[in-house]
């Protein structure tokens, strides 16, 4: 549940950050550790850096998000609650405190009706996308990354509330999953198991989405599953 609460928070810092620059570029890797680093550009040079473990986000001391450090952790701390970033008390007069509301409840909630995030409409490119251009992406073609064939092998299916596809097939010989973006493939990733959850965590090595919710992505991963089935 801590990692989940983590994960939850870095999505919202990251749409957050989204609000003051039309264009970020995002990296995500685990460390040996299992703690999660996060590294955030924008075209003209870095933003941020954080580490999530369990529930809780850190950010290093380099986190000066382009000259708006004093705003954007303001935002960040109303909706986080990240206390590190928490603005002086108020001393002239007594505030009235809003009633808190548990984590757990706002996860549970998601889990049954998954929130559509308000900046979705902008998703996140991750800092070393594909070389292919002019795809064409019908089940039988070729496509080629980073000088290897991708044969695919599946209709594309649409990752809900994104512009990102995806599709099954092979890739040096391996099953795997491509994600591409208009006539661009952003990503092929190897699979380890034609298995719903082993695809999702593919699709998250290739790209970052604020929010990213298993449970939609699934129905889409649900449907690349049957077809392969069909095909058989």
């Amino acid at each position: 549940m801590d990692n989940e609460i983590g994960e939850i928070k870095a999505g919202i810092i990251l749409t957050v950050i989204l609000e003051y620059f039309k264009e970020i570029f995002v990296s995500r890797k685990t460390t040996k550790e299992g703690v999660i680093v996060y590294q955030v550009e924008e075209p003209s040079g870095p933003l941020c850096s954080f580490r999530v473990e369990g529930d809780k986000v850190t950010f290093t001391p380099e986190s000066k998000f382009g000259g708006k450090e004093k705003e954007i952790k303001e935002l960040i701390l109303k909706r986080t609650g990240l206390v590190e970033y928490a603005p002086p008390p108020l001393t002239e007069k007594p505030v009235k405190e809003e009633p808190v509301i548990p984590v757990e409840s706002v996860i549970k909630k998601r889990e049954i009706e998954p929130e559509i995030p308000e900046f979705e409409s902008r998703p996140i490119i991750p800092s070393t996308p594909g070389i292919a251009e002019g795809l064409d992406t019908i089940p039988g073609r070729v496509l080629d990354f980073e000088g290897e064939p991708f044969q695919i092998l599946t209709e594309q299916q649409p990752i809900p509330s994104t512009s990102y596809m995806v599709s099954l097939g092979k890739y040096k010989n391996d099953w795997a999953v491509a994600v591409t973006r208009g006539r661009k493939i952003i990503g092929v990733e190897k699979l380890s198991a034609l298995d719903t959850n082993v695809i999702i965590g593919a699709i998250q090595k290739i790209i970052v989405i604020p929010l990213f919710s298993p449970y939609a992505v699934s129905r889409a991963v649900g449907r690349l599953l049957e077809e392969v089935k069909a095909r058989k």
